[in-house]
């Protein structure tokens, strides 16, 4: 006897298709406006696209988001940090004054250092120069992130300092830290690696990665070992003028 043929999903199929375009004109009219400076409600965006708030809100959660207000104040804070980042670039090039004066701010207290790739070497110096100067410095691990948060109680953790030139595989650290209550700061190849967001504050290196064809040397991971060592003599500066008050 011949089975009943069950015709295909297409109605379901159409759904699908249609939630997932709905979702991506939310998400591009959040960032629109975040973009001039406004905070849209989940009202602004439903009455602009022509949809109910209830759509609005599931097209957060299709996103990864908690909700409206998770997505839009992450966003937020995405473009919020590209234009801190940009201003320190021009204020202080080289970011030698930002990461001497996180120092300060840490004196003596709990660092955590992680250098990822060719600036693994920094990692290294920084645990040395660090503990040298009387912080308790040691090799980012989460569980040693929690540890500090446990031991800080209400206080600030400490300070957490991310070396890696493309942000890709440390992103995640910095977010870890920064939720164990670590002031944060990535040093990176640029203000749009993803541990430059992820991070409190970003240090940009200029690298000189070239085709295979035209070879130049890599100077991310000098340029990060020079601006450790700038920024602890500044540091020094930094701690003198401070105590002489």
């Amino acid at each position: 006897m011949p089975q009943p043929t069950i015709p295909p999903c297409e109605g379901k199929r159409d759904t699908m298709t249609s939630a997932s375009d709905t979702a991506r004109l939310v998400y591009q009219a959040v960032r629109s406006h975040l973009k001039a400076g406004d905070r849209p409600t989940i009202t602004d965006i439903s009455h602009e696209l022509g949809i109910s708030t209830s759509t609005a809100h599931r097209a957060a959660k299709a996103y990864g988001y908690l909700g409206w207000s998770d997505m839009v104040n992450r966003l937020r804070h995405y473009y919020r940090r590209a234009e801190q980042i940009e201003h320190q670039d021009d204020q202080d090039p080289n970011g030698i004054d930002l990461l001497a004066e996180a120092l300060v701010r840490h004196r003596g207290g709990r660092v955590l250092v992680l250098g990822i790739g060719d600036v693994e070497i920094c990692q290294k110096l920084l645990i040395y120069r660090l503990g040298e100067l009387g912080f308790a410095v040691m090799p980012y691990a989460y569980e040693i992130a929690r540890a500090c948060q446990r031991q800080a109680g209400s206080e600030s953790s400490g300070l957490a300092l991310f070396c890696n030139e493309s942000g890709l595989v440390c992103w995640q650290a910095a977010l870890e830290c920064n939720q164990c209550g670590f002031e944060t700061v990535a040093i990176t190849a640029s203000s749009r690696t993803p541990v430059a967001r992820a991070a409190n504050l970003a240090i940009a290196i200029k690298s000189t990665k070239s085709e295979r064809e035209a070879y130049q040397p890599n100077l991310f991971a000098a340029g990060s070992l020079a601006l450790v060592e700038h920024a602890i003599a500044r540091y020094h500066l930094l701690c003198e003028a401070h105590d002489s008050r």
